[in-house]
């Protein structure tokens, strides 16, 4: 099943391109304010949920608050 969800702005294009062409083991993204960070793994992590058999994603953030706000973004979808 493939799905698409959003259409990217360029700096998530970029990250795409880093996290799924060049395919690394970890990936850290480093990027300024609003470039679309969050929104973007919140994306890719349903993506690679939806195509990959018992897929784990891992979604680390300094604070609870932002991981809650993440969680209740990811299930209202």
């Amino acid at each position: 099943m493939d799905l698409k969800l959003y259409t990217p702005t360029q700096p998530q294009v970029d990250f795409h391109t880093l996290v799924n062409v060049d395919k690394p083991l970890i990936s850290v993204l480093v990027a300024g304010r609003q470039t679309g960070k969050t929104y973007f793994m919140q994306m890719d992590a349903v993506m690679r949920c939806l195509n990959t058999p018992k897929q784990r994603v891992w979604f680390v953030s300094p604070i609870q608050a932002q991981s809650n706000k993440v969680m209740k973004d990811i299930e209202a979808m």
